[in-house]
């Protein structure tokens, strides 16, 4: 997934994966209260289940419209406070668990 600084390649700007039964849609930018014209009907075409998405570097887990809309968080190196995490989204028997990690809690900050 290509992200708002990420240049060339040959990776895609939108995913879509599926898994145990669950479609997920990956997209780098996403406003989950206000999808983009463009990107919305993909999500009309499509009909995923969970979107995953980054961009804003922190954490969301929310349900809205019957699609959920996860973001694992920010995993890169300590700056500005940014609270760090990453996530582990558990599918199966028909269910979804997300599971978030602080890394900042994990690991001692330099």
């Amino acid at each position: 997934m290509l992200g708002n600084t990420d240049f060339g390649g040959t990776v895609r700007e939108t995913e879509i994966v599926e898994l145990d039964g669950v479609k997920f849609l990956v997209n780098h930018i996403v406003d989950p209260h206000r999808l983009e014209p463009m990107l919305k009907e993909r999500v009309e075409r499509q009909k995923p289940d969970v979107i995953v998405f980054g961009h804003t570097h922190k954490t969301f887990d929310e349900t809205i419209d019957g699609i959920r809309y996860f973001n694992p968080g920010y995993a890169g190196a300590p700056r500005s406070n940014a609270q760090r995490s990453v996530a582990i989204l558990h599918c199966g028997n028909g269910e979804i668990r997300a599971e978030f990690f602080d890394l900042d809690q994990a690991l001692p900050r330099p």
